[in-house]
């Protein structure tokens, strides 16, 4: 199979989120938005207490609140520090006066203070909670807390359930952007770890500890020492045992659960080699990928971000071999993938895209003519009008592929001339260049089929009599030289008429 005709793996950006209550970020999305706060109560400090320094939190004059934490007692800056947790969730800009040595020492001190002090549960989620929130806050200043990763390991294994949550989410926050760093990280003891909690009973503590461990796989695998590792991070993940303990606790979980599985298990596909791919594809793991697409979300955005994984995941394992297009046909999402096709929401449109673009690119052109003969809607919303620039250049990417590669299909998506006059039309109107030059891409890919096999020959007569022509004219003056000469190419190559 030509691997180089396969769209790239999908690659998914991790965010670092806030301690609770703040709203959380997206993790793991293509999309920017910020999460409602799924995680419950944080603690908060007792209106009777006075906190010193309070008034100057209060004002957010930062500065002066460090040199007075700097000179406190230790009592005092226990005290201080919860003041401090409360504002940095509402407040990002006070990190960066946070980020100073001397405040960073203070903390490494005060975990040194409290270690093996079992009575310290309060005291050491303060810390852990300033730290998730200043690696939330502040990516490019994350290194400075270095000194912090053996306090928040050491939580991880701490058996205080509640100590436990805390040190995760910070550690899980410092990992996203520490990617050289973070292979030293990925052992057996810690993966084994934050797996140990996908089915506690306990829904907030799994999703976090599922949170935590697709945003250390993710890091270690964007890192350059990667490939020192004896073995793919993915790769590991395919084992029996612990793919048991992902399906039950998918199959089992809340909505919110089963989204940070989805993420994990589609990070692992986007990664994993070929063969622990098709190890993969030998156990339940479609069967239980299905529970995506069938969960009753209770908001619409959760909805949008289930199919998208799932999309993502289908279209990963088309990107591995050609024999793996059954494996989708005979689990049966391509109807799941034709509903998500035709999506109003561009962000699933956009991933549908990747995943019929990765399906057509098999050289299997019998299982391919012989999926799109049953599911004859799986193009029906091929030319409809896509929101955004980002979709739609996935979208010309894949038609430029269907018009070049599948000449079984040209007739049938050529069949409402009105649509693709609509289609190329809006896609025309933008100041993007890479939208312009994929659409003309396309443009001439299905004017040279028209011409070379006088198929819908009468399409070229019809596009200059809708406005085509025009708008080519346009574009031979638009300022983007690429684009100035690719228009000029097509109206001399099938516009210009000597009669």
């Amino acid at each position: 199979m030509n691997q180089e005709k396969r769209i790239k793996k999908i690659q998914i950006q991790h965010k670092s989120p806030l301690m609770p209550n703040f709203p959380r970020k997206s993790n793991n999305r293509v999309r920017e938005r910020r999460r409602k706060n799924l995680f419950g109560a944080r603690i908060l400090p007792s209106p009777t207490l006075h906190v010193p320094g309070e008034e100057l939190m209060e004002e957010n004059d930062i500065d002066p609140f460090v040199t007075l934490f700097l000179e406190s007692s230790v009592v005092e800056q226990f005290d201080m520090l919860e003041k401090l947790a409360v504002s940095l969730s509402e407040n990002a800009a006070i990190s960066d006066a946070l980020y100073s040595p001397g405040f960073v020492a203070a903390l490494v001190s005060l975990t040194e203070k409290l270690d093996g002090d079992e009575d310290a549960q309060t005291e050491i989620t303060r810390i852990y909670w300033i730290t998730a929130n200043l690696c939330a806050h502040n990516v490019s200043l994350r290194h400075q807390l270095m000194d912090l990763v053996p306090f928040m390991i050491k939580g991880i294994f701490d058996t205080d359930t509640i100590v436990v949550f805390y040190a995760m989410w910070a550690f899980a926050n410092y990992i996203t952007s520490m990617h050289e760093e973070s292979p030293e990280f990925w052992t057996n003891e810690l993966v084994s770890r934050l797996l140990s909690f996908l089915r506690c009973g306990d829904q907030k503590l799994s999703r976090t500890a599922t949170w935590t461990l697709a945003n250390l796989l993710q890091s270690v695998l964007k890192s350059t020492y990667a490939d020192d590792l004896k073995v793919n991070p993915a790769d590991e993940l395919v084992d029996e045992d612990i793919l048991n303990q992902v399906f039950t606790a998918l199959v089992d979980g809340s909505p919110e659960l089963i989204l940070e599985i989805g993420n994990l298990l589609c990070i692992v596909t986007t990664h994993c080699s070929p063969e622990a791919l098709g190890s993969l594809l030998e156990t339940d793991f479609l069967t239980n990928m299905h529970v995506l697409q069938n969960v009753d979300f209770p908001q619409e955005f959760d909805k949008i971000s289930a199919y998208e994984l799932l999309l993502k995941t289908i279209g990963n394992v088309l990107s591995g071999k050609d024999e793996y297009v059954h494996s989708i046909y005979e689990y049966d999402f391509f109807p799941f993938i034709s509903r998500c096709f035709v999506s109003s929401n561009h962000v699933v449109r956009k991933t549908a895209a990747f995943v019929v673009c990765n399906f057509l690119a098999g050289e299997d052109t019998a299982i391919i003519a012989d999926i799109v003969a049953e599911f004859p809607d799986l193009f029906d919303g091929i030319f409809l009008t896509t929101p955004t620039d980002d979709a739609i250049k996935t979208e010309l990417a894949m038609l430029s592929g269907v018009f070049r590669q599948h000449e079984f299909l040209f007739e049938s998506l050529l069949s409402d001339y009105d649509q693709v006059v609509s289609f190329f039309k809006s896609q025309f109107d933008t100041k993007d260049g890479t939208v312009l030059e994929y659409g003309l891409q396309l443009l001439h890919h299905i004017l040279h089929r028209v011409t070379v096999d006088g198929i819908a020959d009468d399409i070229i007569e019809y596009f200059a009599l809708s406005g085509i022509e025009d708008v080519l004219d346009r574009l031979t003056g638009v300022g983007i030289e690429r684009i100035e000469r690719f228009s000029s190419q097509i109206m001399d190559e099938f516009f210009t008429s000597d009669e």
